[in-house]
């Protein structure tokens, strides 16, 4: 949320105008806003809840004053392009987006002796976690990941690089749901990392990574 108040105040811009001349526009993300009622809303997805091992409907909202952190509606393919950019040292489709130096400082871990603590206990201390900026390095049980994941009310999204120490070639990871992943993690911290294990190797096993 800071960093989109600086955003605006350094550039007497919205932040909804700013990253969507520099970063939505260049990058082809044709289904990406932090404006909500900008967004057809029968291709939005319900979002669900989660109560006594059931799903329930939600509400379709906004979030307004949180939109920085949690409040960009996109899509797979358009998050795609985003991550595709980072993977090509900030160029996408022979566009320069981001100088390659300020790619590797996002990319850099700030602080290379701290983990975060919270989430790793989050998920019952299966996860170590370190942060660039806005870039997360994470190892799960020696799966290597580098991105970033978050989640609103309803929502969850993922987007990772899969690192492969035997092969130069990085994958790249988006995955999005409607359903809640920050309730079920804190009840069930060990059953949330052995599904994102599951998962991932799957994911490996396909990818020809494993």
């Amino acid at each position: 949320m800071l960093a989109g108040y600086l955003v605006e105040r350094i550039t007497n811009q919205s932040l909804e105008d700013y990253c969507r001349e520099n970063i939505f526009q260049p990058l082809d993300m044709k289904n990406t806003s932090f404006d909500f009622s900008s967004l057809d809303r029968g291709n939005v997805a319900r979002p669900y809840g989660y109560f006594c091992k059931l799903f329930f409907p939600l509400p379709k909202y906004e979030l307004y004053l949180f939109d920085p952190a949690a409040g960009l509606w996109t899509t797979a393919e358009d998050l795609s392009h985003f991550l595709m950019m980072h993977l090509n040292g900030g160029v996408y489709n022979g566009k320069r987006i981001l100088k390659e130096e300020n790619v590797c400082l996002m990319h850099s871990i700030q602080c290379p002796d701290c983990y975060d603590l919270l989430l790793g206990n989050f998920l019952g201390g299966e996860l170590t976690l370190r942060h660039g900026l806005g870039w997360m390095h994470i190892n799960l049980l020696g799966h290597k990941l580098e991105g970033h994941a978050g989640g609103a009310p309803g929502y969850n999204c993922h987007m990772y690089v899969l690192r492969d120490d035997e092969s130069s070639e990085d994958i790249g990871l988006v995955l999005m749901g409607n359903g809640p992943i920050l309730c079920p993690a804190a009840l069930y911290g060990k059953t949330t990392v052995n599904s994102l294990i599951k998962m991932l190797e799957l994911i490996e096993e396909k990818i020809g990574m494993v």
